[in-house]
């Protein structure tokens, strides 16, 4: 592995340089510039055959591009062959990485030497003294803390809890509105129907001390139920309804409708 696994490379000088090249030429020039810098003291041996082992060159590829590329590019006085820019650029390098190193090993020889001092004081490095040991903070704008319930206290909820309509029994003046009068049609209800059927409700609502939230709403449900349909069906039909007048039949009809699911009734 290479010491300094960044190779500098500058774009303009190197294109200045070799912008006659073939691109055989600039890989060869590339793969030579690489292994030099990989190699301890950026430096290769002055040996074809080691280098022709390294780029995995024929004998053809090394007489007709590496060599001529050797020569033209890189000193070869000497045992190494070396080049001059990548040499300065190694150097560069290795002078700032010792640089940087130097000064990692001060600041942790510092940080070492404060803890040695620390540790023969007393102070535990984890909490270091404060820079200001009399100064005094001032907490009042703080919101004091709230504090869990304790024993029997009474926890309120904070979201309103929503109150059940009252239930009443039916006003005196109580009248159906306009929606009773649109179900009443949808029914097919007479006149006459409908002033029965509003007539068996108060009755109902009376005798049975009857108590709704809406009864409007009862009223709806009345008009809609299978009692109320079967009730007219029978008065059309010539049935009486309510028993033979004896009023047994409205007490019939009221106990059946005590079993009828109304709206917000009891």
């Amino acid at each position: 592995m290479a010491s300094y696994p960044s190779l500098p490379l500058w774009t303009d000088a190197y294109m200045a340089d070799t912008g006659h090249l073939s691109f055989e030429e600039h890989g060869v020039y590339m793969m030579l510039l690489m292994t030099i810098w990989r190699s301890p003291n950026c430096r290769i041996p002055n040996d074809m055959k080691w280098i022709q082992r390294r780029l995995r060159a024929s004998q053809t590829e090394m007489d007709m591009i590496v060599q001529p590329i050797v020569k033209e590019f890189f000193d070869t006085s000497g045992n190494w062959i070396t080049q001059k820019r990548l040499r300065q650029e190694y150097n560069y390098v290795s002078a700032r990485s010792k640089s940087q190193s130097d000064r990692a090993k001060l600041r942790w020889q510092k940080e070492k030497d404060v803890c040695q001092r620390n540790a023969t004081a007393g102070i535990d490095p984890a909490m270091p003294p404060h820079p200001h040991p009399h100064l005094e903070i001032d907490t009042s704008y703080l919101s004091p803390p709230i504090s869990p319930p304790r024993g029997n206290d009474v926890v309120e909820d904070p979201k309103p809890k929503s109150k059940r309509p009252k239930r009443s029994t039916l006003p005196a003046d109580w009248e159906p509105n306009e929606h009773a009068a649109e179900i009443a049609d949808t029914e097919g209800y007479t006149n006459d129907e409908r002033r029965e059927i509003l007539q068996q409700f108060r009755d109902y609502a009376g005798a049975n001390n009857a108590k709704y939230a809406d009864w409007h709403k009862a009223f709806y449900n009345w008009l809609r139920s299978d009692i109320t349909k079967r009730f007219v069906r029978e008065r059309r039909r010539g049935i009486d309804p309510v028993g033979s007048g004896t009023g047994r039949g409205n007490a019939s009809l009221a106990s059946t409708v005590r079993s009828l699911s109304v709206v917000g009734g009891s």
